[in-house]
């Protein structure tokens, strides 16, 4: 008899199953008691005749009749059973898998670790994580990306503004990526578009829970672009796929969130002059204020009415992150121009395709 699992026990009823798992729970009543089983898929209820005195986390193969109940879960259960015990812990497990939520203490949970991990709603934060990033890789390969695998050990910082974890390789100084920033940079004039899914390192200190010092990026880098539109729309195109992928329904339009819309009176000025330019650039929406110059920043934004409070909703900071990974390439002055001004950082490309490359991370 062929193992299954307990989602596809509704297919058998009626029928003689084999399950494997783990004893999840064991609920004793007066007449009767009922044995959880957990495996991969879910649990299942199996009816006992008797307790087994079995501790919590037992490995367990059970062979019974499927028979349907709507009170069990999934509107099945296992009976007239045969349990065979596969392993035993050697003491109880000192977390609670079978309640709503974990109810230990982070240190205890970390400490034991692989049995923590097991809660059924710790388990499912990885399952999400697993679909975001499997919808991530389709979309791009859907559209033309290729994923790419850079090293993570480099002899010099990526990106001047962070710091870096230092090692020693075999007497020289290296460091650990804080980006494959140049490596992709590196693909585009190989494969056009290019992506990873990696670890990066960011040696930071954070005052958050959760920190940047360690984290998996989803990078990528596109060649021949006209403008921040592009990025944009395959920006939505992953985001709206991730969401689907998790079980939610993205919405039917993204709105363009403007700080002029939002602001309070107290945000600190956070887009810098390249995202002011661009959105001048967008002439079918609406132009964004002049550039205060000559001040430094945080003077620009008190001279703008705003003050000087720490953070901004949370959407508006992913807007402005993802705003300020857009990399353009200036477009050309005639001559006389250049005598003038000088050509602004940022602008938009002119219309048609022009080889340039944007950089999308999260």
């Amino acid at each position: 008899m062929e193992r299954i699992l307990t989602t596809e026990l509704a297919a058998h009823a009626g029928e003689r199953v084999r399950l494997q798992g783990w004893l999840h729970r064991e609920r004793v009543l007066s007449r009767v008691s009922f044995l959880v089983l957990r495996d991969r898929a879910g649990v299942a209820q199996v009816v006992l005749d008797e307790p087994t005195g079995l501790m919590p986390e037992t490995v367990i193969e059970v062979e019974g009749k499927a028979v349907e109940n709507e009170a069990a879960p999934m509107g099945i259960e296992v009976q007239r059973h045969h349990i065979r015990i596969l392993a035993e812990p050697a003491e109880p497990p000192p977390v609670e898998l079978f309640r709503p939520a974990p109810k230990e203490s982070l240190p205890v949970r970390l400490d034991n670790a692989s049995v923590a991990l097991r809660h059924p709603l710790v388990r499912e934060r990885f399952r999400l994580a697993a679909r975001a990033v499997r919808a991530y890789r389709e979309t791009l390969d859907a559209i033309g990306f290729t994923e790419i695998h850079t090293p993570k050990t480099v002899g010099t910082a990526t990106e001047g503004g962070a710091n870096v974890f230092k090692i020693d390789w075999f007497g020289r100084d290296a460091y650990l990526a804080q980006s494959p920033q140049l490596y992709k940079q590196t693909m585009v004039g190989v494969f056009e578009r290019v992506y990873e899914v990696g670890p990066v390192f960011r040696a930071e200190p954070h005052e958050t829970g959760r920190h940047l010092a360690e984290y998996t990026s989803l990078d990528m880098e596109m060649g021949f672009i006209r403008d921040h539109r592009d990025v944009m729309d395959v920006l939505k195109q992953v985001v709206f796929a991730m969401i689907e992928a998790c079980g939610e329904t993205p919405p039917d339009d993204v709105a363009v969130v403007r700080f002029e819309d939002v602001r309070t009176g107290e945000e600190p000025d956070l887009s810098p002059a390249d995202e002011r330019r661009i959105c001048e650039g967008d002439h079918d929406r609406q132009p964004a204020a002049a550039p205060l110059r000559g001040l430094p920043r945080r003077a620009r934004g008190a001279r703008a009415g705003r003050g000087a409070l720490p953070r901004l909703p949370r959407r508006i900071q992913v807007r402005a992150a993802a705003a300020r990974r857009i990399r353009l390439r200036p477009r050309p002055l005639p001559v006389t121009d250049r005598r003038r001004r000088e050509p602004p950082r940022g602008d938009a490309l002119p219309a048609g395709p022009k080889p340039s490359g944007a950089m999308m991370g999260a």
